[in-house]
């Protein structure tokens, strides 16, 4: 406001000007008519000047809603991101530990356990996440996708072993297939862990 009033001053301040130096110059010959273009110019001038200002100063303001919404709309997403990569964490870190090599605690431990009996939930706010991209840094964005890879591991784990169950003795090594599938979820636990990791700061940076 105060820059629109300025420029409007300093126009009126240069048409003073120049109108007291044509008067003291000549002032018997000084005539208003003959003026009149100039001070029609200068008006118009003051006019755009205002025009412009006001154009602007409601270009900022909606430049300020906007990002106000981006921040909030990311605030958002980014806690219930985080909430649901605790979720999934914690079961991926289930699933690691049930297709482990053999040991006191394995689920192998008698018979195996069927492939269909492992579950990982679908989280919502992942996909909102993967859908709103762009609202979050490059390397935060990386690892959403390694998320979604994770997903897309476990779900032709769970098509192709449908209804297969492993026996294993104690010692005995883990099936190549087994074994490339758990270091698939330890992987995919791991970049639970890096997000969660570049998740926390961001999110509390874009608190007020």
């Amino acid at each position: 406001m105060e820059q629109r009033y300025s420029l409007v001053a300093m126009c009126l301040l240069l048409f003073g000007a120049i109108l007291a130096a044509a008067m003291a110059t000549d002032p018997k010959g000084f005539s208003v008519r003959d003026w009149q273009p100039l001070m029609a110019a200068f008006v118009a001038l003051g006019a755009a000047s205002l025009a412009y200002q006001a154009a602007m100063a409601k270009l900022d303001h909606d430049r300020i809603l906007a990002t106000e919404e981006r921040r909030r709309k990311t605030l958002a997403i980014g806690l219930r991101v985080r909430l649901a990569l605790g979720r999934l964490k914690s079961e991926v870190d289930a699933l690691v530990a049930g297709t482990a090599p053999h040991d006191e605690t394995s689920a192998f431990q008698t018979k195996g356990v069927p492939v269909d009996f492992y579950i990982v939930s679908s989280q919502p706010a992942i996909e909102e996440a993967w859908d709103n991209i762009d609202l979050f840094p490059v390397d935060l964005a990386h690892q959403l996708y390694s998320i979604k890879i994770g997903y897309d591991n476990f779900d032709l784990f769970k098509r192709k072993h449908a209804g297969t169950k492993w026996s294993l003795k104690r010692g005995e090594a883990l099936p190549d297939e087994l074994a490339a599938a758990h270091e698939a979820f330890v992987k995919w636990s791991n970049n639970c862990t890096q997000c969660l990791t570049l998740l926390l700061p961001f999110v509390r940076g874009l608190r007020k």
